[in-house]
């Protein structure tokens, strides 16, 4: 999940640097709720994420990449693939 928060991140940087307020806030929501979720889930961690979440967490982040490029021709996709890897 940190990995999620850190490209979540990165988008959000990148659609700030375009001007994309849409992706931005939407990243930003992303990065908010993982990072709550990791404050209430530290001590003993009570929540479990497991592979639904993850699926869906990264389903998300792909997509709002791709709207990201889709919507902002002047991005390459190279910049997208430098933040997932």
């Amino acid at each position: 999940m940190g990995v999620c928060m850190l490209i979540a991140g990165g988008l959000a940087f990148l659609a700030n640097a375009v001007g994309d307020t849409v992706i931005l806030n939407i990243s930003i929501l992303l990065v908010c709720s993982i990072l709550g979720l990791f404050v209430f889930n530290f001590p003993f961690g009570k929540i479990f994420f497991g592979d639904a979440g993850a699926y869906t967490l990264g389903h998300v982040l792909i997509w709002l990449s791709i709207l990201l490029v889709a919507r902002n021709p002047e991005i390459s996709p190279y910049a997208i693939l430098l933040i997932f890897f």
